[in-house]
């Protein structure tokens, strides 16, 4: 009776690390560009200021995550004349999920 409550809980975790899904990201670029000879980057200044979400701590992760990324290829900011400008959406939803709950051993 043990082992099968454990073989229930193992099939349980291996079923609900399956649901878990990560962000999906898209990206845009003109593929008749060359990157290599920009070598500045800025965000537009409306880049996500303008909607009250951005505004928060997303917003400040995006930027901070793009400029780490940028800036590890060799491009610098440049908020005066950049040679590339960098806008970015967020789209969220909120969901709730609820799952029945999981007892392990002992009679109840």
């Amino acid at each position: 009776m043990k082992m099968v409550k454990i073989m229930m809980a193992g099939a349980m975790a291996m079923l609900l690390a399956a649901c878990s899904t990560g962000p999906r990201v898209y990206t845009d670029a003109d593929p008749a560009a060359d990157f290599s000879r920009y070598r500045t980057f800025a965000f537009y200044e409306s880049a996500g200021k303008s909607d009250e979400k951005y505004a928060t701590l997303h917003g400040q992760r995006i930027e901070d995550a793009v400029s780490a990324a940028l800036e590890a290829r060799g491009y610098r900011v440049d908020i005066n004349t950049p040679d590339i400008l960098i806008n970015y959406h967020l789209k969220t939803e909120e969901k709730t999920r609820t799952s029945p709950p999981v007892y392990y051993g002992g009679d109840y």
